[in-house]
């Protein structure tokens, strides 16, 4: 086979695999825009953590997170994820990342 032979296999090879990429991330947005929808049209379903008796909604489904001395290179979280460790929902917290907004103070005690 000749080099140009060669290197049109190869480029081709490349624009496929490059299309795969652009369809999955086609339809990542296609199933994070049904899940925004579904969010606006029944907002009662976002899910929540409470620290330190404040609640919090989780404004995403998933996040990359390195957790100190516990994580070499950040990682995926998801929300089950999150609301099982409640280590790193005070972690968060702290930070006061983005995707967690107060919806619920803490009440004081009269």
């Amino acid at each position: 086979m000749s080099d140009q032979a060669e290197k049109i296999k190869s480029l081709e090879a490349d624009v496929k695999e490059r299309d795969e990429i652009i369809e999955g991330q086609a339809a990542t947005i296609k199933a994070l825009e049904a899940e925004r929808d579904a969010l606006k049209a029944d907002p009662g379903i976002t899910p929540t953590i409470t620290v330190d008796e404040k609640t919090y909604a989780v404004r995403v489904a998933k996040f990359r997170y390195k957790r100190e001395g516990v994580d070499e290179d950040p990682r995926e979280y998801s929300v089950a994820d999150l609301q099982a460790d409640a280590e790193l929902q005070a972690e968060l917290v702290g930070k006061k990342v983005g995707f967690l907004e107060l919806v619920k103070p803490a009440v004081k005690a009269a």
